[in-house]
């Protein structure tokens, strides 16, 4: 309340503290003290006698606040695979709520009829998550959509999936597994069959698809060595609705396969023309020590370079110690066989502080505002990155699509980075990235991006 509220008005202080003492007496048996209270006769007769009653608008400010922005509803459906969830509830949350889940970070909620609609009547204004709860209280465990809501928006046709965690006995997310693994699971009471699905990363190529009524099966075909496949099981009740949908993903072990080693030693030699020298200087490729002491720089105790990449080398080293015009760091680490001869390769492993700014050409593939809790995250050798597809910050006509594995750090970066192609820089974006991240590459990509998936799948970091 301004001081200048209670300037030179001995009345209306008294009125106020009579005011409050009274409040606190009333509110005593909601905080669980006696029901029978005696108000002090001294205070009743001040009450009473005051020269006018107490108006509304003196217990408040001088100006009232106005009400915060709201949206104007948000509806939908929550469904848990193909079936309505009544009694689910939608809540709105706090974008960071899975940093402090012990907050209160629900800031509007509704629960689901019995077709799983929903709505949100005047939803606050601003980006959250979209969370589900089971009826029986338990979290949803799939992903959580984000939501951007402005004053007046109406927001319709929303569709809120229910997971469950279904316990996996192997293979873990992540696992390095054999060409022809074992996949096997905890049963759920009241469950009359369990659907079995894997696919190729890469392709999105079914490899497996089959019903079954027990907890568990050996793969008869053995899968691609280096290649990393995500698995499923969709849980079917007794009256054939749609329980819960697992995912996870595995790789297999790249040594498993004789097509695909990991190259050790690099000997440094010549880039192989055509290329643009640089300042009329041959490019060279690292040798085994200086690709050691690169990776020592970045972060990174070792990665597995497969042979159908060639030799490394650097597309750019940009560092503020030795060019006073750029600020942070910046090293990008390219491979002879998808060098064209101009710019960087097509795929290549970057390092970045979080303040690189540099007037050359150069992309940004993390910032520091990036949550640490993303959709497409993954866990590679105990450290979590995330996967998406990245336009290019720049381009002439066409830009590139670039598919990214990007490891935050709190100082700094690491992404693995592949190219996928040149697009109309005009085009329809959203369904570009849409289709990519869905696994649709062009024929002539599918096998680099399995080759950077590999990469990504092998870093072992030494932070």
């Amino acid at each position: 309340m301004p001081h200048m509220y209670y300037k030179n008005n001995h009345t209306h202080n008294t009125r106020w503290q009579i005011a409050i003492a009274i409040s606190f007496l009333l509110i005593l048996p909601a905080c669980g003290r006696p029901t029978s209270v005696t108000v002090p006769t001294a205070a009743v007769q001040s009450a009473t006698t005051a020269t006018a009653p107490l108006k509304p608008t003196d217990l408040l400010p001088s100006e009232a606040t106005p009400p915060a922005a709201t949206g104007k509803s948000l509806a939908g459906r929550v469904v848990r695979g193909t079936s309505p969830a009544p009694g689910a509830r939608v809540e709105l949350r706090k974008v960071d709520w899975r940093v402090d889940p012990s907050k209160n970070n629900v800031v509007a909620s509704a629960v689901a009829d019995a077709n799983g609609q929903f709505v949100i009547e005047n939803p606050p204004v601003g980006e959250y998550s979209l969370c589900a709860v089971w009826p029986n209280g338990e979290e949803h465990q799939g992903a959580t959509p984000v939501v951007n809501i402005a004053a007046g928006q109406s927001l319709t046709n929303l569709t809120v999936r229910l997971e469950m965690m279904l316990p996996v006995v192997e293979p873990k997310t992540g696992d390095d597994v054999s060409g022809m693994p074992h996949l096997a699971w905890k049963g759920f009471s009241g469950v009359v069959q369990y659907r079995v699905w894997v696919i190729d990363a890469t392709t999105a190529e079914f490899v497996l698809d089959e019903i079954i009524t027990g907890t568990g099966l050996a793969l008869q075909t053995p899968l691609k060595a280096g290649r990393t496949y995500r698995w499923g099981v969709s849980v079917y009740a007794q009256d054939k609705t749609e329980l819960v949908t697992f995912k996870s993903w595995f790789r297999i072990d790249l040594l498993t396969g004789a097509d695909s080693p990991c190259v050790e030693t690099f000997e440094r030699h010549e880039l192989r023309q055509p290329y643009q020298k640089y300042n009329g200087q041959a490019r060279y490729t690292l040798s085994t020590r200086e690709l050691q002491d690169t990776l020592a720089v970045m972060g990174i105790r070792a990665l597995c370079i497969l042979p159908q990449l060639g030799a490394p080398f650097i597309n750019a080293d940009w560092d503020s110690a030795k060019q006073p015009s750029t600020k942070g760091r910046m090293i990008s680490l390219g491979f002879e066989n998808l060098y064209h001869g101009s710019g960087w390769s097509e795929g290549f492993v970057v390092y970045s502080t979080y303040d690189f700014a540099t007037d050359s050409e150069y992309e940004t593939f993390a910032k520091p505002e990036d949550p640490r809790v993303m959709p497409g995250m993954f866990e590679g050798n105990g450290v979590m990155g995330f996967v998406r597809v990245k336009p290019s910050d720049l381009g002439l006509g066409t830009r590139k699509a670039y598919l990214t594995y990007v490891f935050p750090f709190y100082e700094d970066y690491v992404a693995v980075v592949y190219s996928l192609g040149d697009y109309d820089a005009g085009a329809d974006w959203k369904a570009i990235v849409q289709g990519l991240e869905g696994g649709a590459y062009p024929a002539d990509k599918r096998e680099g991006a399995t080759l950077f998936d590999a990469i990504k799948s092998s870093i072992r970091f030494s932070r």
